[in-house]
Parts: C-alpha cells; sequence; structure tokens
C-alpha cells in the first residue's frame, strides 16, 4: 500500500476515534474553536503516525520528512550551540565573524554526519521491528513523555496501528 492510503486510513481512523471520545465526554462542540483546533491537530498526528511504520524505507514519505526536520534541527542546533552573541556585528570584527562562521559550518557537517549515521544504523529491515504491537506501544510511549497526555498518545498510536493493518502486518514482536 502506498504513503496515500495509509494516510487517508490514519487520519480517517483517527478522527473517528476523537469524535467518539468527544461524544462520550460531552466535548463535541463544534461551535468551539478549540474543538477544531484539537480535530486539526489530531489530524496532523494521525498522518503523521500512520507513515511512522514505514521509516525503515529509505525512499518512504516519512522517511523523507525526518530527513528534512532532522536536517534543520542540525542547522538550528548548530546556529544555537555557537556563542553567537560574542561577536559583534561590524566591519573591525571581520576575523571573529570568520571564525565564528567557520565554526557554524564545523558543526553543522559534524552533526550532519551524526545524524545520517544515526538513521543509517538504526534502520531496521523493512516490516521489521516498525511493524509490531511492542514498537506500537513505544510509540505511545514517547509520545506520552513528550505531550503528557494519555488521549494523544491514544490517537498516535490508532494511527500507527491502522498502517499495520492496513498492511495486514501485525507481530507481536
Amino acid at each position: 500500500m502506498d504513503w496515500k492510503h495509509h494516510l487517508v486510513i490514519g487520519i480517517v481512523s483517527v478522527m473517528i476515534i476523537y469524535v467518539l471520545y468527544c461524544l462520550s465526554t460531552d466535548s463535541f462542540n463544534y461551535h468551539n474553536l478549540a474543538f477544531w483546533m484539537n480535530g486539526l491537530f489530531i489530524i496532523i498526528l494521525g498522518g503523521f503516525s500512520a507513515l511512522f511504520p514505514d521509516i525503515d524505507l529509505k525512499q518512504s514519505k516519512i522517511s523523507r520528512i525526518v530527513t528534512v526536520f532532522g536536517i534543520l534541527a542540525v542547522i538550528y542546533i548548530s546556529f544555537i550551540s555557537v556563542d553567537y552573541l560574542r561577536v559583534p556585528l561590524s566591519s573591525s570584527n571581520i576575523k571573529l565573524i570568520l571564525i565564528w562562521l567557520g565554526e557554524f559550518i564545523t558543526r553543522i557537517i559534524i552533526y550532519s554526519l551524526a545524524f545520517i549515521g544515526l538513521m543509517t544504523l538504526i534502520r531496521p529491515r523493512h516490516r521489521g521491528i516498525t511493524h509490531t504491537l511492542f514498537f506500537t506501544g513505544i510509540y505511545g510511549a514517547v509520545i506520552f513523555i513528550l505531550a503528557h497526555s494519555f488521549m494523544l498518545s491514544v490517537y498516535g498510536m490508532v494511527g500507527y496501528l491502522s498502517h499495520l493493518l492496513a498492511d495486514r502486518c501485525i507481530k507481536l514482536i
């Protein structure tokens, strides 16, 4: 199944759970902006989660998305890790500016190599560990730890499980 089908199935699955949850807790208020904003965020989470099991494929849509965000994170981390406040921008400090620029570029190269190495080393075989219920639980736990929200972790796991069900590839471990 291609990424578009996984995306649609994941979004639909998560939205069904979201609507059922809102109906069961009397929080289904379509006049409230927060209801729609939460729904939009949950759609994004569900779509991302439905694509995530294919992170093990180098050419998958999710691998490309993670790579782009990884590169942006590398640039950001490189920028904030260099003490840019110590270099006042003036023509008399050109040597300091060049040193800072060299340090910044060096960090980008080092962090990029580390990121590429990490993505290469941890990439399991296709339909391996990332297509298991065990990894679904890990995925949900990571969302819970990052977001401090049980329901967001449930929505993430529903999106993730929708991928496994669509592939008809559900393994325990």
